[in-house]
């Protein structure tokens, strides 16, 4: 009977132990319209202003950014005090909110820093990166021919970032978490990168692949997900709303299916929709549906 009475409130312990977690979850939901990361271009501060007043039910935590200032070079970074000024204020406000998931209207890939730093660091690395992008985003402020910032964020998060950005950061990721997916146009610099550190690198013609991105996540014990949605990982012929388009990329409909695969699969803790550029509102629908699929109330 002792035995018995031990192994029922054993139970217990862990049934209230999983109501405790539970209750301890906490969403938040990040508007960051940053544009300093493309230099003098602020195109996608507007662009992030019109997704937010489209998802209108959306109560957004912001970090607030000037819509104009001079971004001089520093540590062969645009903007250098601009970027760093603005990535602490992010890292601030997910210090003090402690969310256990985001999701993020940004500007620029430069937003992504705190988010996917604080999320690894709050799930000890048991997070999966999944960058759909057109682009690496993985040269150093040395490497990157145009030194914007938003070309360095996957960099700066894997450790080869300017040093005071990267001691702002939550964590570091390691190579095995990171999937660039539908990149077609990487500097050479970011190609030798990728080679040595034994990235993960899915053209948009490999990613018609889905169920092999799933096992390669599960075969590396991965159950949380970053979802990185730069709007350029996308075909412009089928979706032209994005800041830097590039020929032959995925097309809506298939993202639409590798996010259901993905969500179906594992739990999508943190996400984000950076670098959108309005020609019209012909493209706000695909979005509500890819919002639908990456966002976790």
């Amino acid at each position: 009977p002792f035995k018995e009475v031990k192994l029922y409130l054993v139970g217990i312990k862990r049934y209230l132990e999983q109501i405790k977690n539970q209750l301890m979850k906490k969403h938040l939901d990040i508007f960051f319209p940053e544009w300093q990361g493309y230099g003098e271009d602020n195109t996608v501060q507007q662009g992030a202003h019109a997704l937010k007043k489209h998802f209108a039910t959306i109560d957004f935590a912001e970090v607030m950014v000037p819509e104009h200032e001079e971004l001089p070079m520093a540590h062969n970074i645009m903007g250098y005090e601009a970027n760093l000024r603005h990535l602490k204020a992010a890292v601030e406000l997910l210090a003090n909110k402690s969310p256990s998931s985001t999701f993020m209207v940004g500007g620029t890939c430069a937003s992504e820093i705190a988010p996917v730093s604080y999320l690894n660091q709050y799930y000890s690395g048991d997070l999966a990166v999944l960058w759909f992008d057109a682009h690496g985003d993985l040269n150093s402020p040395e490497s990157s021919p145009s030194k914007h910032f938003h070309g360095m964020p996957l960099r700066t998060l894997l450790g080869g970032g300017e040093q005071e950005v990267s001691n702002l950061m939550f964590s570091q990721l390691k190579p095995e978490q990171v999937f660039v997916l539908g990149g077609r146009d990487l500097d050479q610099p970011e190609q030798a990168y990728v080679a040595e550190a034994g990235l993960t690198l899915l053209t948009p013609e490999q990613l018609k692949a889905v169920d092999s991105l799933i096992q390669s996540i599960r075969d590396r014990g991965f159950k949380h997900l970053y979802v990185h949605v730069d709007l350029d990982v996308l075909e412009p012929t089928d979706f032209p709303h994005m800041l830097l388009p590039i020929d032959n990329g995925v097309l809506v409909s298939h993202l639409q299916g590798i996010l259901a695969a993905l969500a179906q699969s594992f739990e999508i803790v943190g996400s984000s929709i950076v670098e959108y550029v309005p020609k019209d509102e012909s493209g706000l629908t695909a979005l509500d549906q890819i919002l639908a699929l990456i966002r976790k109330e």
